[in-house]
C-alpha cells in the first residue's frame, strides 16, 4: 500500500500451522482476498469495510499476520462518528477485528490507527510483550483497539485501568479502545 497505511496485527507462535496466507486471511475475514500477481506473499482484500492488504511477518519467536489499509480511508470511514460507540462510523472494522480474533484466536491482537512508517518495526517491538504474557503492559499500550482474550481478561489484577476506556464484547474475551467517545480510536 503505501507510507500512510494502518494495521491490524495477529500474533502466533512461531511454528504453529497457520496455513497458507489466501486461508489465513479468508479465516480471518478478509473478504475477495487474493494474491497480488505482482508479488509474492501479499494478500490483497477487503475487511471491515476498507480495502487491504495482508502478508506474514517472522519474528524470533512469533509470526504476525498483518492486515494494512489506507489512513485516509479510516478516517473518511469515521467522519461524523458520535459520542456512543455504534455512531462510529468504523464500527464495521471493530467488528471485523472481534470476528478475525475469535476466528484466529491469537496470541495477541491490536489495531493501530497511527500511521507508523513500518509495521514491522511495530510488530517486533510488541513481540517480547506478547510473548511474555504481559497483559497490564498491552492494556498500558492503549492500543487504538486491543483484543483480550478470555485468558487475557482472567489475567488481569486491575480492571480500574479499563473504566475510561470504550469496550466492546468479544466472546468471553473483551475489546479495548484506546479512550472513549469520538476519541476511542
Amino acid at each position: 500500500m503505501s507510507d500512510r497505511d494502518l494495521f491490524a496485527l495477529f500474533y502466533f507462535t512461531k511454528g504453529e500451522p497457520l496455513g497458507r496466507l489466501e486461508d489465513l486471511v479468508r479465516r480471518a475475514g478478509v473478504t475477495g482476498a487474493r494474491t497480488r500477481s505482482w508479488g509474492t506473499g501479499v494478500v490483497q482484500g477487503a475487511w471491515g469495510g476498507l480495502s487491504c492488504e495482508s502478508h506474514l511477518l517472522q519474528l524470533s519467536c512469533t509470526t504476525v499476520l498483518v492486515v494494512n489499509f489506507r489512513e485516509d480511508d479510516f478516517h473518511a470511514m469515521r467522519e461524523g462518528a458520535g459520542e456512543l460507540i455504534y455512531d462510529d462510523g468504523a464500527i464495521d472494522l471493530a467488528h471485523s477485528f472481534r470476528d478475525s480474533c475469535l476466528a484466529l484466536q491469537p496470541l495477541a491482537a491490536f489495531i493501530s490507527t497511527y500511521p507508523f512508517p513500518m509495521d514491522f518495526e511495530v510488530a517486533e517491538k510488541q513481540e517480547a510483550i506478547v510473548v511474555n504474557r504481559d497483559v497490564a503492559a498491552l492494556v498500558e499500550e492503549r492500543f487504538n483497539l486491543f483484543y483480550l482474550s478470555p485468558d487475557q481478561l482472567a489475567e488481569l489484577q486491575s480492571r480500574e485501568r479499563l473504566a475510561a476506556r470504550d469496550m466492546l464484547p468479544a466472546g468471553s474475551g473483551l475489546l479495548l479502545f484506546g479512550d472513549s467517545g469520538p476519541d476511542r480510536w
